[in-house]
């Protein structure tokens, strides 16, 4: 949604290729390397450091953010710009109150419990089994509270953050459905290869993570050539049906490395595959 609505504000899916394309990298590169060092770290110092070392990371972002995003001040209170002729500065206390009641407070609630609930109950699933009464109150929970979520960003919100015009949109309900699905497929199979490497072929996290390293290169190269490509030339469907065609082929890979086609296990087939599924699948995030 994200990357709609810069799309939107640009107005122009050419201009927004390359900008994206670099996006993706930053994202790619962050993501590749903290599973890297997540690796290490639990080899090393323990598993729990790699959720501390997230608390620096997450401040030196807020203070970056901080200090280089110049957003532009609006001295206007909601009352003056809808009238044009009312020059009077606002009360800071007045305006400081209306930029609080823009934000959708009880929609953001809503849904941090909703999906509390559904990871809740999906943990419990798993190790309690589906007719555990903690498992099926909180799965109830979670469909109780998404309703509730819809009816506020419907009905309540003033300026709802998952505005049903928008999300239900049928011009862009393709592009969720495309993200949605590729980066549930791309990253359900990172998990399990993860998992896979050190519980079946008994690699450490650390070696695990550094091979993993290795894809960073296929999220550099597509990100580029995909960015240049679309603001070159303007047209994106048919590298999205190729994009489709090579993470298929990927998956066919890494299936065939695990032993899965009855094929032998190799280690360095899985990572091949994973080569192209990381292609497609940062091709895909830029729509």
């Amino acid at each position: 949604m994200a990357r709609q609505v810069q799309w939107s504000l640009v107005g122009n899916f050419r201009l927004m290729a390359i900008p994206s394309g670099f996006m993706n990298i930053v994202w790619s590169c962050g993501n590749t390397t903290g599973a890297s060092l997540g690796g290490f770290l639990a080899d090393v110092i323990g598993w729990r450091w790699g959720f501390f070392i997230q608390l620096p990371l997450a401040v030196a972002s807020g203070i970056s953010v901080y200090f280089f995003l110049h957003i532009p001040v609006i001295s206007y209170t909601n009352e003056t710009l809808t009238d044009p002729t009312n020059e009077i500065p606002p009360n800071p206390v007045e305006l400081f109150k209306a930029k609080v009641r823009r934000v959708d407070f009880f929609g953001a609630m809503a849904l941090v419990c909703a999906v509390f609930c559904l990871l809740y109950g999906m943990d419990k699933g798993a190790t309690l089994g589906w007719s555990h009464v903690s498992t099926v109150s909180a799965l109830f929970s979670f469909a109780l509270l998404f309703i509730i979520f819809g009816v506020i960003e419907s009905f309540v919100a003033t300026e709802p953050f998952a505005p049903p015009r928008i999300v239900f949109s049928r011009c862009l309900i393709a592009s969720y459905l495309v993200n949605f699905l590729t980066v549930a497929a791309s990253f359900g199979q990172l998990f399990h290869i993860s998992l896979y490497f050190q519980a079946v072929l008994g690699k450490s996290a650390a070696v695990t993570g550094a091979w993993l390293v290795v894809v960073i290169a296929a999220d550099l190269t597509s990100s580029l050539i995909c960015g240049v490509v679309i603001q070159s030339t303007g047209r994106y469907y048919y590298l999205s049906i190729c994009s489709y065609i090579v993470m298929l082929s990927g998956t066919v890979i890494v299936a065939g490395g695990t032993g899965l086609l009855d094929m032998p296990k190799s280690m360095g087939e899985i990572i091949a595959g994973r080569f192209p599924i990381r292609v497609a699948t940062c091709r895909l995030l830029s729509l």
